[in-house]
């Protein structure tokens, strides 16, 4: 009789891979640490994902909607407030170059980026999830300005372009010398307020 497969393996072993990830490395994520974490055996991850590409591409991927997801919503949970929506507000949803788990975020998108140049299967997964983000982005934050009062509405291709652009592990890499939250969200306001269409 053939063996049940649990419903939720997918998750548990892409879960445990990121973890992997988040501790190893891309390089140093083992199938076999992986299979161990998730509670299963190499012989499953490999029927699930086919080999050690195909479950990073999935595990990345996956890692790579989550943010933008992430982001999105956050802007949502705005919109579904009432009354109009200032600058500050827009401040106020920015991710900022410090945070909790900071460090490890700016770490992991790079390598996804340079993992995705040598791992065509997570380069489609990669162009599939930044293609539908962005389109999702682009349109909460038009949504966003459209709620704003005329005067402070922005162009919101600069504000897009701008977050989208952004590679914070190099700032990272500056120690004492890195761009501060304040700094970031003193040029930010300062950009968004010199693009905002005359009266």
């Amino acid at each position: 009789m053939p063996r049940t497969v649990p419903p939720d393996i997918d998750e548990r072993i892409i879960s445990a891979c990121q973890a992997e990830i988040d501790k190893r490395g891309i390089i140093g994520m083992r199938v076999s640490d992986v299979a161990k974490a998730a509670n299963t055996t190499v012989a499953m991850i490999y029927r699930r994902f086919i080999d050690r590409d195909g479950l990073l591409a999935h595990t990345l991927g996956a890692y790579y909607r989550n943010r933008i997801s992430l982001v999105i919503r956050t802007i949502e949970n705005r919109l579904a407030e009432p009354g109009p929506i200032t600058i500050d507000d827009v401040m106020e949803l920015t991710p900022l170059p410090q945070h909790p788990g900071a460090e490890v975020l700016h770490r992991n998108l790079p390598r996804i980026t340079v993992t995705a140049a040598e791992n065509f299967a997570l380069r489609v997964i990669v162009e599939q999830v930044v293609r539908e983000g962005m389109r999702l982005f682009e349109d909460a934050i038009s949504r966003l300005v459209d709620r704003m009062p005329p005067d402070q509405q922005f162009d919101p291709r600069i504000y897009t372009y701008f977050m989208v652009n952004l590679t914070w592990m190099y700032n990272d890499l500056r120690g004492d010398e890195a761009i501060t939250n304040e700094q970031f969200k003193d040029f930010l306001r300062k950009l968004l307020e010199d693009s905002t269409r005359p009266a």
